[in-house]
């Protein structure tokens, strides 16, 4: 697995799969908001909305388990 930004030289590279990095998504996602101006009661808004949740969970439990506690 490849662990990776949003370079675009990484594209070119073969692997069986490509991780990216939570942060860049959440910022990838505030950049469509912004750009498309969504409303975050519109059906895309609400999307993006439920993505940026998802992903700030996930790295708030990734930090946890990063100090050692137990998270599940």
């Amino acid at each position: 697995m490849l662990t990776a930004d949003f370079y675009s030289s990484y594209n070119n590279l073969e692997t069986q799969a490509k991780q990216r990095y939570l942060a860049h998504l959440l910022r990838e996602i505030k950049e469509v908001e912004e750009n498309d101006k969504l409303a975050p009661d519109s059906i895309d808004g609400g999307f993006c909305e439920g993505l940026k949740t998802v992903f700030k969970q996930t790295i708030d439990v990734w930090n946890e388990y990063r100090k050692g506690m137990k998270v599940l």
